[in-house]
Formats: structure tokens, C-alpha cells, sequence
């Protein structure tokens, strides 16, 4: 593609997007709300699943904890995160 190509290109997609502006602007209030709900159901109901998950890996861990006979104690923060 020549420089002289490109350019004219550049000049006709820019065109086209300023052209266009006004209606994505409409489309953007039109559905944006509606867009960011969905988005927020969706996020909710995958915290769900991810809640039910955590769950059953507990209840996993705690029956394998107690086949091997270990009492799971709290570990004290200095331990974790030790003083530097």
C-alpha cells in the first residue's frame, strides 16, 4: 500500500468514526445501564458458584484432615507474617 493509500485510509476511517459518533453516543445510554446490570447479575451469580466451591473444598479438606487424624489449630500472625 502506498503512503498516498494510507492516507486516504487514515481520512475515511476517521470519517467514518466522527460520522458515526452521535449514534454510538446513543447507543452507549441506551444500553449502557442495561449492560452493566447484566454484567452485575452475571458477577453475582459466579460469586455464588465460587462460594459453593470454597464450601465443598472445606468440607474436603476437613474430611481429609480428620482421616489423617490432624487437629487444625489457628496459626498466630507472627508466624504467617513474621516481624522483619
Amino acid at each position: 500500500m502506498t503512503p498516498e493509500e494510507k492516507l486516504v485510509e487514515d481520512v475515511v476511517k476517521a470519517g467514518t468514526s466522527e460520522a458515526l459518533r452521535p449514534f454510538t453516543d446513543l447507543i452507549t445510554k441506551l444500553a449502557g445501564p442495561a449492560a452493566e446490570e447484566l454484567g452485575l447479575t452475571l458477577q453475582d451469580s459466579v460469586k455464588v458458584y465460587r462460594l459453593k466451591r470454597r464450601i465443598r473444598l472445606f468440607q474436603k479438606i476437613k474430611e481429609i484432615c480428620d482421616n489423617a487424624g490432624i487437629n487444625p489449630q489457628t496459626v498466630s500472625l507472627k508466624v504467617l507474617l513474621p516481624a522483619r
